[in-house]
This record gives C-alpha cells, sequence and structure tokens, in this order.
C-alpha cells in the first residue's frame, strides 16, 4: 500500500430538516471537536433545507473547530420549495415506485425530482438557492441531486423526460425518435436469452437514443452551469455530487462537461449502500425494471447481464452485503480514464455512517476503501453522508488509518 498524501483533504456532510434540537446540535458539535483533533476535517457541508437558524449555529460550530462551512443543496430533488415542475413521461409507462427507504423519508428525502428544463426557467428555485447564500457565510457549495432520476425512482423515472418543455428544448422530432426508440427497446429485450444476449440489446438500444440523451446531459449540464455561476459569482467554491460512473450515464451527468463547472467533484462509490445512489441498490431496482421485459431470463442471469452492460462485478449475485469492494477501484479507474477539466479535485465519497438498514458501518469496508485511495494518490475524501451517524470508533479509525499511511 502507498502512503497517504501528507495534505489530504477530508471532508463530511452533515444532514437534517427545519430546526434541528439542541441535542442534534450537540450531538453535531461533539463530533465536529473529534473530527478536528483526529482528522483535521477540512470541510462540512451542511443540508440546504436546515433552518436559518440552525444553519446559523452549525457556521458557528464550525468555524469554532476551524473547519469550513459549505452550502449543501439539492438541486433538482427534495429542494425546500414548493413547486410543481415536475417529470412527465408521456407516450411511456408511469413511475410506480420509489424505492426510498422508511427512514430516508422520515428524515425529509423524498427523491422526487424536478424536470431540468423546467428548473432552468424557474426563478423561484434560483431566488431559494441564491437567498441562502445571502444570509450565511459559507466557503463554498456543494450541489446535489443535479441529475435525471435513476433506476430507483422507477420506470417512468428513469425513462423521462417527455413534457411541453423538454419538447421545445429538444425538438419534438428528438423527443418522437426517443418513444419510437425505447419501445423497440423494450421489445426487442423479450428476446434476450442470455447475460450477453442482454448487454449487446442494451447497448444497441443506447446507441439509438444517443440524440435524446444528449439532450438530458445538456440539460442537467445547464442546471449545473447556471448554480455554479451563482456560487462563483460571491467567491465560492463548487463542489458536484455524482453517481458511480458507471452509472453515471443512466442519470444524464457526463462527469467531463460537469468538469468545467466545478472545483472539486465527489463520485459517490457506495458499493454496500441499499439506498438511492447506492450502487446495489440502483442496479437491483435496474434488474427489477429489466428484469419485467426478459421472460427468458431469471434474475441472476438479468444482473449478470446489466452488469456486463455497466461494467460492474457482481458475478450475477448481489447479497445482503451489496456489491464487491472490488468496484471501488475499478470505479477510481474508470474516472481516471475520463477526460476531465484541469486542475479539478476527485474526492471520492464513501460509506462512514450507521444507518441502517440503508448502511450498516464495517470497519473491514472502511479499511479497503481507504487502502484504495492511498493506492490511487487520491488526495481527498468525503466521509458519507452525516457526520452525527458516525459512530466516535468510526472517525478514531479513520484517524488511526492516517497515522500509520504517512
Amino acid at each position: 500500500m502507498r502512503r497517504l498524501t501528507e495534505r489530504l483533504s477530508i471532508s463530511s456532510q452533515v444532514f437534517g430538516k427545519g430546526d434541528l434540537s439542541d441535542a442534534h446540535h450537540k450531538l453535531l458539535e461533539s463530533k465536529l471537536e473529534l473530527a478536528n483533533k483526529r482528522l483535521n476535517l477540512e470541510a462540512l457541508m451542511i443540508w440546504g433545507a436546515i433552518s436559518d437558524r440552525s444553519i446559523n449555529r452549525i457556521v458557528s460550530a464550525c468555524l469554532k473547530y476551524d473547519v469550513e462551512p459549505h452550502l449543501w443543496y439539492p438541486v433538482l430533488a427534495d429542494t425546500p420549495v414548493d413547486s410543481t415542475e415536475g417529470l412527465e413521461t408521456e407516450g411511456l409507462r408511469a413511475a410506480e415506485i420509489i424505492e426510498v427507504s422508511d427512514e430516508q423519508v422520515k428524515t425529509g428525502e423524498s427523491f422526487t425530482f424536478l424536470c431540468p428544463s423546467k428548473a432552468l426557467l424557474s426563478e423561484n428555485l434560483i431566488s431559494r438557492f441564491t437567498g441562502i447564500l445571502s444570509r450565511h457565510v459559507f466557503k463554498g457549495v456543494f450541489l446535489d441531486r443535479i441529475r435525471f432520476p435513476g433506476p430507483t425512482n422507477g420506470f417512468g423515472g428513469l425513462f423521462s423526460c417527455f413534457c411541453k418543455q423538454c419538447s421545445d428544448y429538444a425538438g419534438e422530432d428528438i423527443l418522437k425518435d426517443a418513444r419510437m426508440n425505447y419501445e423497440k427497446l423494450f421489445s426487442t429485450l423479450k428476446r434476450a436469452r442470455t447475460p450477453d444476449e442482454l448487454r449487446v440489446i442494451l447497448e444497441e438500444g443506447i446507441k439509438r437514443l444517443v440524440g435524446f440523451y444528449q439532450m438530458r446531459e445538456s440539460l442537467v449540464e445547464g442546471i449545473v452551469a447556471q448554480y455554479s455561476s451563482q456560487a462563483r459569482s460571491q467567491g465560492l467554491s463548487v463542489g458536484l455530487d455524482l453517481f458511480a460512473p458507471s452509472l453515471a450515464p443512466l442519470v444524464s451527468q457526463n462527469y467531463r462537461e460537469l468538469s468545467k463547472y466545478a472545483d472539486w467533484m465527489k463520485p459517490m462509490l457506495y458499493c454496500k449502500t441499499f439506498g438511492p445512489a447506492g450502487l446495489p441498490a440502483e442496479v437491483l431496482a435496474l434488474a427489477d425494471i429489466i428484469g419485467a421485459m426478459t421472460p427468458h431470463l431469471n434474475r441472476n442471469s438479468v444482473l449478470e447481464g446489466l452488469c456486463l452492460f455497466l461494467g460492474i462485478e457482481s458475478a450475477g449475485v448481489i447479497s445482503s452485503d451489496g456489491l464487491p469492494l472490488s468496484n471501488f477501484p475499478k470505479q477510481l479507474d474508470i474516472i481516471h480514464a475520463k477526460e476531465i477539466a484541469d486542475g479539478i479535485g476527485f474526492y471520492p465519497g464513501f460509506e462512514a455512517v450507521d444507518f441502517p438498514p440503508v448502511y450498516s458501518m464495517d470497519h473491514e469496508h472502511l479499511d479497503f476503501y481507504l487502502r484504495s485511495c492511498a493506492d490511487y494518490g487520491i488526495s481527498g475524501i468525503v466521509l458519507s453522508w452525516d457526520i452525527c451517524k458516525m459512530r466516535n470508533e468510526t472517525i478514531e479509525f479513520v484517524g488511526d488509518f492516517i497515522e500509520r499511511s504517512r
């Protein structure tokens, strides 16, 4: 194992909704004190749905422990603004299920997405963002939910959007062709009899949808450019929360294009997370969607074919332990092969919380993640995704690892 870089940037996040209780603030401050002592924590991303009063208290705590406060802002889902700018799947079946755990729903996460083409035109949405920036002293912003829905949003979310604004943006011919090519793909999937046949059908089907996916990528890029411009005009750094590179094309996140608007990017390399953005959750949800259209394949064969298509290691099985940890360095390999704008920091995000059933902390997983980061010479990491749900032993474990690795 290589040694960690001497100047390793370590960040984390804090999640909440509305006014946080005094007990919550006390817990957070105790975590910041320990993280400052053991990790020299550099930055904390503060969830944008927390009340102004609580944000002020968190910012003060950050400054007390020499931690940079950043605004963690959900742009296209769970945005704290009343809005009806939803996605539409005209011409396709509607979404039926959004696979979000009850625990996440209780904390205010629904993952109900806005349509990017409508959001680009919404003064209400951008003004809410700039309003928060004007009321608090942040060092940067961290843009989240900058994508189309993924497999955990169900069939209709994954294959959206066909609204009038998207038609006006792309041109009716693009959407008309997309409907036709989706239906052709869905029909062809019924003929798949082996995992490799499934892979080939998916690859060929996606090629026919290139215009539609270019339109979607352009919309996501437009949203990121809009919010990044507002942040940078106030002298703030910009970070982006991104799906793992094997999944990013499904949600129309183009690493190369989005890197133009960022100072750093956090790929969510959650190999064990059973929730939105988690590799096992998204792959299993995609298997459910595709499996309903492949009558000649059993579930394991569908998973095997999908993982061949996505470039993910699973051996056709995803256990209760999630995906093999070998996917973590594999995703790093894919990232390093991309043409990214010069000077962009890549800070992998990985599970460090204890939040069952979404994820239960396992220090063997954490050790593997940290060793992989050392081997790749990674200059920054994000301990995800809520410092208040991290055990003190976990923070100590990371601190001990850093001390041994330098």
